[in-house]
């Protein structure tokens, strides 16, 4: 053991032990691990196909996986909140059926790591999907994220927090629109939905703020 572990380039047999090891998965030998051990073994009678088979490899690879440096390393922090939905009734808009979501700002159902492009960004959350208005832009139970810092444009999936009257509290959030923006003016907010397909509106006074939803190529980038 300890000759195959100098020849496999590790200081001590404790980088190999583990290797011998009866209860070891074979299976879940790494590439460049069997490599080293492949080295190791050399010039005994256990050959390099031997060595790989056990790592259920058919034969030595040519090539090695890429370890890319840097930011890949770090640990993304888990600290990105992903709040409570609930598919609402539908809210009647200009004689239509228009699919709502009940979006709970204080109910925070999970924790996801922070994408590196979304660090130190606390406007931005996430939600899931619910129902099927916007299909196949977003399929149900698919997760967004949007950000309350960036002011939505045309064209933008948004997500719009509609008001209500309310005696007790004043104004309330009842509800969200997750629809897609075609127009804004002073007196309304014209969005869009793709199933069934409608462009409506909705005046601005019912509107408690818009918030842009982020495109997975941002997130991404």
């Amino acid at each position: 053991m300890a000759k195959v572990a100098r020849a496999a380039g590790y200081n001590s047999t404790s980088g190999v032990q583990r290797f011998f090891d009866d209860g070891y998965e074979p299976k879940a030998l790494p590439v460049d691990i069997a490599r080293k051990l492949a080295d190791g073994f050399d010039g005994t009678n256990v050959t390099r196909e031997e060595i790989f088979a056990l790592a259920d490899l058919p034969a030595e690879p040519e090539v090695l996986p890429f370890k890319f440096e840097g930011a890949a390393d770090v640990r993304l922090p888990r600290d990105l909140p992903i709040f409570g939905t609930a598919l609402g009734a539908p809210r009647d808009i200009d004689g239509f059926a228009i699919e709502q979501t009940y979006l709970d700002e204080s109910s925070v159902v999970e924790y996801l790591p922070r994408p590196t492009v979304l660090q130190s960004r606390s406007d931005v959350y996430g939600f899931y999907i619910q129902g099927s208005s916007m299909a196949p832009r977003f399929e149900e139970g698919e997760m967004g994220f949007a950000e309350a810092r960036r002011p939505p444009q045309v064209g933008d999936d948004v997500v719009v927090y509609m008001r209500v009257p309310d005696d007790h509290d004043g104004d309330r959030v009842s509800a969200v629109l997750i629809k897609r923006l075609v127009r804004r003016t002073a007196q309304y907010v014209e969005l869009e939905q793709f199933n069934p397909a409608r462009v409506f509106r909705v005046e601005v006074e019912k509107v408690a703020r818009i918030h842009r939803v982020l495109p997975w190529r941002e997130i991404l980038s």
